[in-house]
């Protein structure tokens, strides 16, 4: 299976009872930061750079992650006004 090649992390059900990850925004965009943060050490290039990063780190912008919510149809979610 392809997920299991890709390693896996553990969420606590009382995650669900805070505040803040009852904005469905806020909880699909932190959940998407830890699964895509490094799982192991490893170099990578972002934005003409090298990057030495451990388990935990990631390298990215917020308009890269925010390109990455979708909606159910695919379409990238809408900014609030």
């Amino acid at each position: 299976m392809e997920n299991q090649k890709q390693g896996h992390f553990s969420l606590f059900r009382s995650l669900l009872s805070k505040e803040w990850a009852k904005d469905t925004a806020k909880l699909a965009m932190w959940i998407r930061l830890i699964g895509e943060a490094s799982y192991k050490h490893r170099t990578v290039e972002f934005s003409g750079r090298e990057w030495d990063l451990m388990p935990g780190e990631l390298v990215t912008t917020a308009a890269i992650m925010g390109r990455k919510l979708r909606d159910q149809d695919g379409h990238e979610k809408a900014l609030r006004q």
